[in-house]
């Protein structure tokens, strides 16, 4: 069995795949397994791309290992490449079952739909313990980045310009008028200690009497 790792480049554009693959047969022909490296293939044509192996190891560990040092975060964001997925994981089952490894927000969205991509997140976020601490403890540190860079709020000092300020009113006629409005027939009520709204179709709760308590 061979192990090699090797740099697919398109001669039109100078885009390249990085990649491994282990095979009987060093002359197999192989050209990649990624999605956007395949579809580039069919667009350019083959004879427009040049296959360069750039090393060649004794085992898989060692393979993987070495692409994973090589296709990181930084390499796949980068514009002049095809890879879609960080390197060093190996095999499609554990890719397929973990594809928030291997494809970064900017790549996710760009290959689904906002709906399908809000839907994987949702999905990955309820089932996933790790992932949903990994989120929270995310958004809490962008959340305090904010509030030192910003103290007084990002909008803080800045205001709209007339014709953004007059296109805003005028995309809001009519949106909340009558049922379209959020507060239609409902009603604010107070216990002289909490308030809350309810529908004007309901009773008042004993103790409970029409209107709100303004908090000092």
């Amino acid at each position: 069995m061979f192990y090699y790792l090797y740099q697919i480049t398109n001669i039109v554009n100078n885009k390249i795949y990085v990649g491994v693959h282990k095979t009987e047969d060093m002359n197999d022909g192989y050209m990649g397994s990624g999605k956007v490296i395949k579809q580039a293939i069919e667009k350019y044509g083959i004879d427009n791309f040049r296959k360069n192996i750039l090393e060649t190891f004794e085992d898989s560990k060692s393979m993987y290992a070495r692409e994973k040092e090589i296709v990181t975060n930084d390499f796949i964001m980068r514009e002049d490449v095809y890879n879609l997925r960080r390197g060093g994981f190996g095999g499609f089952d554990f890719i397929n079952s973990n594809p928030e490894l291997f494809l970064t927000e900017k790549r996710l969205n760009s290959l689904m739909s906002q709906q399908e991509a809000l839907k994987h997140w949702k999905i990955k976020y309820n089932n996933d313990e790790n992932f949903r601490k990994k989120t929270q403890e995310t958004l809490e540190k962008a959340t305090e980045i904010r509030k030192k860079n910003n103290p007084n709020g990002t909008w803080y000092g800045k205001k709209h310009k007339n014709e953004t300020r007059k296109k805003m009113s005028e995309s809001h006629v009519g949106k909340h008028e009558g049922n379209k409005n959020s507060q239609f027939n409902t009603m604010w009520i107070t216990n002289g200690i909490e308030n809350k709204k309810i529908s004007k179709c309901d009773n008042i709760p004993y103790g409970w009497i029409k209107g709100r308590k303004i908090k000092n």
